[in-house]
């Protein structure tokens, strides 16, 4: 299993965080080839793992609020399969579901989120440009991040130094 990494503290104690909280880690192997059967294959993988986690959210938060949690949760389990890890290689989501909400973390080992710019530009909400476009292989034109992690992601901090992507949610009464 991979190192247990934490978000920050502020986002920790913004959500509620104490020994109540529930910590969720799943690995997932990236994409091994570029055929659409092979990351049809893996998409649908990953979606079993990511729908038990979905069903704890709604048992914790009810359905509105892991609704709109799972869509920026599922756009950047994706990206890191299909982009973060070319060759196969492991990623990993962490998930902390607290009293105030859910933060989800998301760790590749592709070099997007380690770059200091990346975390600025997220944190900031600044849409992903032409030149951060997967030419290579992409499936939507950078349009995830834009109409699934910034539309519907509370808070979102980047931790540059372990390449995590951490997406907060809060419970409707905590926003």
């Amino acid at each position: 299993m991979t190192e247990h990494l934490r978000p920050s503290k502020s986002l920790l104690d913004s959500l509620g965080y104490d020994s109540s909280s529930e910590i969720v880690i799943s690995e997932f192997n990236g994409i091994c080839n570029k055929t659409r059967e092979h990351v049809a294959l893996k998409v649908k993988e990953w979606n079993g793992v990511v729908m038990k986690s979905f069903v704890k959210m709604v048992e914790k938060y009810g359905m509105e609020v892991a609704r709109e949690m799972f869509s920026p949760m599922w756009e950047a389990v994706q990206n890191a399969g299909i982009h973060g890890c070319r060759n196969g290689e492991k990623f990993t989501l962490y998930q902390y579901l607290c009293q105030k909400g859910i933060a989800s973390g998301i760790q590749d080992s592709g070099a997007f989120m380690r770059n200091p710019s990346t975390k600025n530009q997220l944190e900031s909400r600044i849409p992903l440009s032409e030149e951060q476009f997967d030419k290579e292989f992409s499936l939507g034109a950078r349009i995830g991040v834009n109409l699934f992690i910034y539309k519907f992601s509370d808070r979102i901090e980047v931790d540059s130094d372990n390449g995590v992507l951490w997406i907060a949610k809060y419970t409707p009464k905590f926003i």
